[in-house]
């Protein structure tokens, strides 16, 4: 559904007329604000994990002589599911996998392939160097994105059923 349809059906559902207003209006920002609002939180809800918003690797840049990479800030939720990893591509091909674990437990790990999250980055137990087989390979993290906000005419909504979107901003 675009934009334009669904600031239209926004307004028929809530107030039983066509729009009057003109895109970029008071009223249409606040109805897109709405429906990027309601979209994010649909995205977040407790206990939910959309199949529409996984993204089994998420990339999180090239090994350097580092152990912190950042997080994107399309991250909501790094995903739990069974065969998931956090993983290095090696520049070979290769790759090896991360278990993640609690931050508190990091520091007892001076050894072995563990990582944490801290925060919005993902710190590892030691921080590589340029002997390392990972150096120079990609991290990639399984996760959640929220959905792509909209906000021109044009612009597709990034939802599974966009009518409960329509109903819920018409509803609020």
């Amino acid at each position: 559904m675009l934009v334009s349809e669904f600031v239209s059906d926004v307004i028929v559902r809530s107030e039983g007329k066509l729009p009057t207003f003109t895109t970029g209006s008071t009223k249409w920002l606040r109805i897109v604000a709405q429906g990027n609002i309601f979209l994010r939180q649909f995205a977040r809800e407790r206990g939910a994990e959309w199949n529409r918003y996984y993204e089994k690797a998420k990339s999180l840049g090239t090994v350097s002589a580092t152990d912190t990479f950042a997080i994107p800030s399309t991250v909501y939720k790094i995903s739990q599911r069974d065969g998931d990893s956090l993983r290095i591509v090696h520049t070979d091909g290769t790759w090896t996998d991360y278990t993640l674990i609690p931050h508190n437990q990091l520091k007892n790990k001076a050894t072995g392939a563990y990582a944490s999250k801290i925060g919005r980055n993902i710190i590892f137990n030691r921080a590589f160097t340029s002997t390392d087989p990972q150096f120079g390979g990609t991290v990639y993290l399984p996760c959640y994105e929220l959905p792509s906000t909209f906000s021109a005419d044009g612009d597709e909504i990034d939802h599974d059923n966009p009518d409960w979107l329509v109903a819920t901003v018409a509803a609020d």
